[in-house]
């Protein structure tokens, strides 16, 4: 399978067996609290509370609550798309995608949490800022790599750009999850509706927007 950067796990899941089997606990019962609370609301005591240990049994490994959740969630995505990172290499950047959203509708908690620490992190200030502007460019970056095979392949057309393909098609994708989580309908018929839409637009030959019927 595909190795992605998204499947390496943190340095706290480093060291003693003992201590990273400790430490996948705590992350373990964090994800079953973030599914019942807010990451702003919960806090390490209801971690510790999660486990039955004492605050220390938690924050001897987690000090740091955005540390913590960080590692969560890298856990939580690793853990429920493992298996789909090689659709973008065998099927293609959109059904990739499409992937993606099913994965994301079984688990609302976690796209919740994905779209509460971007927004949290895009603060330079963030201590986890570097981090996960880093796994979102890796993520970017993906996309635009399968968007390029998915020419060499003949899947897409050769007349869209792949990092201009990827801007769109990412657009889509967190656009329409933001949306889903503010009104009712139905989110993977609305990403085939819309990616469908914008790969006919990827046949055509660009054409420079003309602004002049916005200004």
């Amino acid at each position: 399978m595909h190795t992605t950067t998204f499947d390496i796990p943190t340095s706290n899941f480093t060291g003693e067996p003992a201590v990273v089997a400790d430490r996948i606990d705590v992350v373990e019962a964090t994800i079953r609290v973030l599914k019942r609370l807010d990451y702003h609301a919960a806090t390490h005591d209801e971690v510790a509370a999660e486990l039955g240990v004492t605050l220390d049994a938690v924050t001897r490994h987690f000090p740091s609550w955005d540390g913590l959740v960080i590692a969560t969630m890298e856990r939580w995505m690793s853990g429920r798309q493992a298996g789909i990172w090689d659709v973008a290499l065998v099927r293609g950047a959109v059904p990739f995608l499409r992937e993606l959203v099913k994965v994301n509708l079984d688990e609302p908690a976690l796209t919740r949490l994905q779209l509460a620490i971007l927004c949290a992190a895009s603060n330079p200030s963030h201590p986890g800022h570097s981090y996960i502007r880093q796994q979102y460019v890796t993520l970017f970056g993906y996309v635009q790599h399968a968007l390029g095979l998915d020419i060499t392949a003949g899947r897409e057309p050769a007349t869209m750009q792949p990092a201009r393909g990827a801007e769109q098609l990412l657009a889509i994708y967190e656009g329409l999850q933001v949306q889903a989580m503010m009104r009712d309908f139905d989110l993977l018929e609305a990403f085939d509706r819309a990616a469908t839409r914008l790969r006919h637009s990827w046949a055509e030959e660009y054409t420079a927007p003309d602004l002049g019927w916005i200004l």
